[in-house]
């Protein structure tokens, strides 16, 4: 993680691949068939990011992974239009790669790239909200950044809706009903039942 973590250019909010990249084809692979800083050839490939923003969330690093998360999101990069200008993709789809050396540091690559949009989704509802369903039964953990200190999320499952509320508290619970219970039974539960997480 100390590795991963130099890879992080927090001036234009990219998670590079490696660095430094290669200069030619060699006998590293196709990687170096790229030019440098683009894709995986010192650029940010997305995928791979989000493997960096969930090691974060699994070791509580709520603080850091916030921050990897906000560097993902091609809204934050569309902010202005000296942001907009050097992106050059859509500010609401996830580009699978990012290029990172200049004169093109921080454009969008591949947009419509489902994989990256899909992992970071799968990441966010099960490492960054907790919200884990094994068979019949609901768990939830989240691990939020210092910052978070109330929210809400809507979840539909098995076309009925719940309200997750969370708050900040001294210790992980999970309420249901003001019992307080280590899973919710989802067999249990009616349309449009609040379940309280707190957490630390």
């Amino acid at each position: 993680m100390r590795s991963a973590d130099g890879l992080v250019d927090s001036i234009h909010g990219i998670v590079k691949l490696l660095s430094p990249p290669f200069d030619a084809r060699s006998d590293y692979g196709y990687i170096s068939a790229y030019p440098k800083g683009v894709r995986e050839n010192g650029g940010q490939y997305t995928h791979a990011s989000v493997w960096y923003f969930k090691a974060l969330l699994e070791l509580g690093e709520g603080d850091k992974a916030y921050h990897i998360l906000c560097n993902l999101n091609p809204m934050r990069r569309c902010l202005t239009r000296e942001g907009t200008e050097r992106y050059m993709g859509e500010p609401y789809v996830l580009a699978g790669d990012v290029y990172g050396i200049e004169p093109y540091i921080g454009r969008a690559g591949w947009t419509w790239y489902t994989g990256s949009a899909g992992w970071l989704k799968y990441v966010l509802t099960e490492d960054f909200f907790g919200i884990k369903k094994r068979g019949d039964r609901l768990t939830i953990r989240p691990c939020f950044p210092s910052s978070f200190e109330r929210l809400s999320v809507q979840l539909v499952l098995d076309d009925r809706k719940f309200i997750v509320e969370y708050e900040r508290g001294t210790e992980h619970g999970l309420y249901l009903d003001e019992r307080n219970v280590d899973s919710v039974d989802l067999h249990e539960i009616e349309e449009n039942t609040r379940i309280l997480c707190r957490f630390v």
